[in-house]
């Protein structure tokens, strides 16, 4: 590691709890991954939810709902 004075046999660490904290710090930044994708799918859900209710707006084209047949359309 420090040329001429230590080696990488030297400097490598025997401690047992290398593989714990390793472990405990994938299992945390997977739940914390999964907690994120979990909120942030839950998000465009409802955001597309809202998109679908927008109330009329006084200029503009009328607005033409995707879910119902043009027949029943307000004008």
């Amino acid at each position: 590691m420090v040329y001429g004075l230590q080696t990488t046999a030297q400097a490598a660490t025997t401690n047992g709890g290398v593989l714990a904290s390793l472990s405990v710090v994938i299992v945390v930044y997977g739940a914390i991954g999964a907690a994120t994708i979990a909120i942030l799918l839950m998000l465009s859900r409802r955001w597309r939810r809202d998109d679908r209710d927008d109330t009329p707006v006084p200029y503009g084209p009328p607005r033409i709902a995707v879910d119902r047949p043009a027949s029943q359309v307000e004008s």
